[in-house]
């Protein structure tokens, strides 16, 4: 079975072929950068594979080689500034695509093989697992774009790589080399593409031995560790808004298009 989104926009392509259901990000000429509809496609696709004969593990990856996901496109945020109700609709994809991996009851694992920024660490900070290429980067760019940072997923962050170290990430929007990244927690490391698939199929080993049952149970207390009001997303969205409304958001994104360093 495989689905997609827009497929001139870009897609997100689920391929099931049990015991693994590949969730693939295909949108390479803008370095898998997530429209709307690739935002909004995705909890549907993660309810497929979760739903379907056999499956027992997702895995997250680019579509092409040498490519995981950019983030959000940019460009498109740009364009609905002006437009609350895009906005709104926006945030709510984002946060809905997150929730939805998060609370998979299926094992997720991030294989990484190409730079993981923004929305693309988002997702894979909310899988399971995270394997990795050893010449990939890692950046959470927000700050540089004048806007924030949701506390859920503030707290996803921290709980893989300490509040200091999430606060390094954050606050200079500096991205880590995929070393920094190991060291630090957020991923494991493969020396090579076949190294990291070679890995990916032992962990997907692993998984599928022990009782799916079990690890869908232990998923949900992992879950509720993160069920905590504070942590819930209205003041987050409020301060997007707000966000997305300020001359930082708007000198962030023309400096992102313009390829410079902005002056905020």
């Amino acid at each position: 079975m495989t689905e997609f989104s827009n497929k001139e926009g870009g897609a997100v392509i689920l391929k099931i072929a049990p015991p693994v259901a590949r969730i693939e990000i295909d949108r390479p000429a803008k370095s898998n950068a997530f429209t709307l509809d690739m935002w909004e496609t995705l909890p549907k696709l993660i309810d497929n594979a979760c739903a379907a004969d056999g499956v027992r593990v997702i895995i997250f990856t680019g579509g092409t080689p040498g490519i995981f996901s950019a983030g959000a496109d940019i460009g498109e945020l740009l364009a609905m500034a002006d437009n609350r109700e895009l906005i709104e609709r926006h945030q709510s994809a984002v946060f809905a695509a997150r929730e939805a991996v998060l609370h998979a009851p299926l094992p997720t694992i991030a294989r990484i093989d190409g730079d993981c920024m923004g929305g693309g660490l988002l997702i894979a900070a909310a899988c399971d697992f995270r394997l990795a290429r050893d010449d990939v980067r890692f950046g959470l760019p927000p700050a540089r774009l004048g806007l924030g940072y949701a506390p859920k997923d503030v707290a996803i962050l921290c709980a893989l790589i300490s509040f200091a170290r999430a606060k390094r990430m954050l606050l200079t929007a500096r991205p880590i080399s995929s070393n920094e990244a190991s060291d630090w927690g957020l991923c494991d490391l493969f020396a090579d593409t076949s190294a990291l698939d070679d890995a990916v199929s032992k962990l997907v080993d692993d998984l599928v031995a022990v009782s799916a049952q079990s690890q869908a149970d232990i998923k949900q207390s992992f879950a509720q560790l993160l069920a905590n009001e504070s942590l819930e997303d209205t003041h987050a969205r409020a301060a997007l808004e707000a966000a997305y409304a300020g001359d930082d958001f708007r000198e962030g994104m023309q400096a992102f298009l313009e390829k410079r360093r902005p002056q905020f």
